[in-house]
């Protein structure tokens, strides 16, 4: 499976489990069904996804062994800051997923804006070579 198509399925893992923690606590657990608390509930999801990284990889990356790296320094440990702003964009996460399944787009938008890269885990080595990575 293509990397691309790796970081979709991710993605779809990751939404889907911020969608399923919602539903099970807001319908199952407590049985609400008025607007304010969907509202609540929607905006519970979308916290929990612009935190899904910050331990680094989301669930998604790890049930697919991809890995977040900064571009500029592999090895260097990624701020939580720029964890939780690669995600900021989720009104238009579709966009992102539509573009990384269809091959046309390496990088998310913001991750070329922070710099950064998903990466399989298996790749140990790798370099970073006018902007572009490449294995050694």
């Amino acid at each position: 499976m293509k990397k691309l198509k790796k970081r979709f399925m991710a993605l779809q893992v990751d939404t889907g489990i911020a969608a399923g923690i919602v539903a099970v606590v807001f319908f199952v657990i407590f049985r609400v069904t008025n607007i304010i608390a969907i509202i609540f509930g929607a905006a519970i999801a979308v916290i929990l996804f612009l935190l899904k990284d910050i331990s680094g990889r989301s669930v998604g990356k790890r049930i697919f062994k991809l890995k977040i790296i900064d571009r500029t320094n592999v090895n260097a440990k990624i701020p939580i800051k720029k964890l939780i702003l690669r995600n900021i964009l989720i009104g238009i996460w579709f966009v992102d997923g539509f573009m990384l399944y269809e091959d046309r787009a390496k990088y998310k938008i913001m991750d070329k804006v922070l710099g950064l890269d998903v990466v399989w885990e298996e790749e140990e080595n790798y370099t970073v070579v006018r902007d572009k990575l490449t294995r050694r």
